[in-house]
């Protein structure tokens, strides 16, 4: 275990290594619920939410001592995600906020996971926002 140092006198555990990782999570889960509740309220989701969701991956991956070349994979994949997204945004099918978002969240998921969020993405959203759409109507 990388967090785990042993020396001839004594074990030093050094916790914050997982401690950052840990509060990386934290603070993008929170980011993540700002930007539903903003996005369900307003329909708009801040700039800061996504910018805090791909930011907080690096002191993450450093707390798992991730290689260089994986930390590029997975921002490499939040690239190929934002600018397929642009695509559908400038179509009008998804919205620009959603897009960044998205984007950040498949730098979190890396390749392995990648299917499973989008498919996740498509349906519960397309649920959200029909429901979203139908209470809309029905209060105002």
């Amino acid at each position: 275990m990388p967090w785990i140092q042993r020396t001839k006198q004594e074990v030093v555990i050094d916790i914050t290594l997982p401690l950052l990782s840990w509060l990386s999570v934290l603070v993008v889960v929170g980011a993540l619920i700002a930007a539903a509740v903003s996005d369900f309220r307003f329909l708009t989701i801040p700039n800061w939410c996504p910018v805090t969701v791909a930011a907080f991956y690096l002191p993450f991956a450093y707390a798992l001592n991730m290689p260089p070349a994986g930390l590029a994979l997975h921002y490499g994949l939040g690239a190929l995600i934002y600018l397929i997204g642009l695509s559908l945004a400038s179509h009008g099918i998804i919205g620009g906020g959603d897009v960044k978002l998205l984007a950040a969240t498949a730098i979190w998921t890396g390749l392995g996971m990648i299917v499973q969020l989008l498919l996740s993405v498509a349906v519960l959203g397309g649920a959200i926002a029909l429901i979203t759409v139908c209470l809309r109507r029905i209060l105002l």
